[in-house]
């Protein structure tokens, strides 16, 4: 291993003076940043929780 983060294989992504992202890329890559949630886990649990109550329901029922 190379510097910090870095390897003999994969070099650091930007370097002085230059960048990684073209700025329509960066451009592109914002907006579609924009449109990711960031709750997944609270979403998936609570869909668990929700399944796993309506099926206490219809057992008990």
């Amino acid at each position: 291993m190379g510097r910090a983060g870095t390897s003999a294989h994969h070099p650091p992504l930007a370097y002085p003076g230059r960048t990684a992202l073209t700025p329509e890329t960066r451009a592109r890559a914002t907006a579609v940043a924009a449109t990711i949630r960031t709750d997944g886990a609270t979403v998936a649990a609570t869909l668990l929780l929700d399944a796993a109550s309506r099926e206490k329901a219809s057992v008990s029922a």
